[in-house]
């Protein structure tokens, strides 16, 4: 065999060898982008084991209900898409997580709703962090250029946008939160003034209590009860009792479970008139 049919072999050999080393070589992911990958899979993880905790808790504390397992079931699905880098589960955990806090915040005092805590922001920004690194490892799949900066410009859009949806729910929310609870306000109102038109008022409880009036301003609710009762046998811890066991069998209705009126109980003793305030809080 001539020395250039020897030469010719050994050189497709070699590049049989090096094509078969090319297709059989994995390019890694680049550090900066699994970095982000991970940081949105460690928040959804995060989400997921809060809203088992908070379910754990619903259920020693009021029993095991249905209502409990969509909301851990959407999470747990939505998480387990994350960790295998769908696009559109990343995008729909945070959307997800932004709407449950805007509609969460309603129920909380005043003081608090207006606020936006550190645990929001840090899990907004990891959220969007994990998006945008789950969108830059599909580009790099597709062999299309992607760098740190626009890792990082992706990533302020969708902060940018996520609290842009945060906002704008909860404005939406109360607005409508506002719209029922005034509406509530008018139908008791109006359910009042029904009563006292049809004379239903003196209500004698029994021989000794008597309901004389309902009535309502900008805030409270007045009960005004006669207890025709010794007032020094009577003591206040017992008018207390008394009021928060009536309270509590009106307290479902909707102008306390859609508004923030309280209640007030007043006990008309003699001369003598002892008021007592209820709110919703003490439905629980």
């Amino acid at each position: 065999m001539s020395s250039n049919n020897r030469d010719m072999q050994i050189s497709i050999t070699t590049a049989d060898s090096m094509r078969i080393k090319e297709s059989d070589f994995t390019p890694q992911v680049p550090q900066y982008i699994s970095r982000a990958t991970k940081c949105g899979w460690w928040a959804s993880i995060f989400y997921s084991a809060i809203t088992t905790i908070f379910v754990i808790i619903g259920i020693m504390s009021k029993g095991f209900t249905w209502s409990f397992l969509p909301h851990e079931t959407i999470v747990v699905l939505l998480t387990y898409g994350g960790y295998k880098r769908s696009r559109a589960c990343v995008i729909l955990i945070l959307i997800y997580f932004l709407l449950n806090q805007a509609i969460m915040l309603q129920t909380l005092p005043f003081y608090n709703r207006y606020s936006i805590n550190i645990s929001l922001i840090a899990l907004v920004f990891l959220f969007s962090y994990g998006i945008a690194g789950t969108i830059a490892f599909h580009q790099w799949k597709k062999r299309k250029n992607t760098t740190v900066k626009q890792l990082r410009i992706t990533t302020a859009l969708c902060v940018l946008l996520s609290f842009s949806l945060y906002c704008g729910t909860f404005i939406t929310c109360e607005i409508l939160a506002k719209k029922v609870a005034q509406n509530t306000l008018i139908e008791f109102d109006k359910y009042i003034s029904k009563n006292k038109s049809e004379n239903r008022y003196p209500v004698k409880i029994n021989n000794d209590v008597t309901l004389r009036d309902v009535y309502r301003d900008d805030s409270t609710i007045t009960y005004e009860y006669v207890m025709n009762i010794n007032k020094e046998s009577f003591t206040r811890v017992k008018l207390y009792s008394y009021g928060l066991s009536a309270f509590k069998r009106v307290c479902s209705l909707p102008i306390f479970s859609a508004t923030d009126i309280k209640a007030e109980y007043l006990f008309i003793l003699d001369t003598e008139q002892i008021s007592m305030v209820y709110d919703k809080g003490d439905c629980r």
